[in-house]
């Protein structure tokens, strides 16, 4: 668990290293947070610390749940740290939305492209391009049109979403 928590942590130091402007987009918080757990996961996988699909399985379970509590409330809500405090008083939901469903929006990006891309193109960029134009630039759809597109596929059938998920 500790070497999980390491590399978690190392993501968020890389992440921060490109970011440039504290008023930017850059990555909303479900995405740096969900992107990290999901990268401890998969390199933990691939050093017999984690068990990647697994833990992947237990965030679905989660985010499905918090879903079917809340139908009304999506990832969206939480893309700053201003709209996750305001969320906070009307759902204690912010660390599951943050957490197990952006590990899952982490997935669904990563299939739409891949890991590489994801580290090694989109990041990067957010530093020259904004948050924004680095998001559509690399993943090819809008944050907007991304939230509709992730809404429906978190609406699909367990078995489906656990599908898109890579292999080690």
């Amino acid at each position: 668990m500790g070497s999980r928590i390491a590399i978690h942590e190392y993501v968020h130091i890389y992440q921060n290293a490109n970011k440039v402007d504290e008023n930017d987009f850059g990555l909303p918080l479900w995405l740096e947070e969900g992107s990290a757990e999901f990268l401890a996961l998969y390199l933990g996988q691939e050093e017999g610390w984690a068990d990647f699909r697994m833990g992947m399985t237990e965030a679905l379970m989660s985010a499905n749940d918090l879903k079917q509590r809340y139908p009304d409330i999506g990832i969206q809500d939480i893309e700053t740290s201003e709209s996750r405090d305001a969320l906070q008083s009307t759902c204690d939901c912010t660390g599951t939305l943050q957490f197990e469903t952006g590990q899952w929006a982490m997935a669904w990006l990563v299939n739409r492209m891949s890991l590489d891309i994801f580290y090694k193109s989109y990041i990067p960029d957010i530093v020259e391009l904004g948050g924004h134009e680095s998001f559509e630039r690399h993943f090819g759809l809008t944050i907007q049109d991304f939230y509709g597109e992730f809404d429906e596929f978190m609406s699909s059938a367990f078995e489906e979403q656990l599908a898109i998920l890579p292999t080690n």
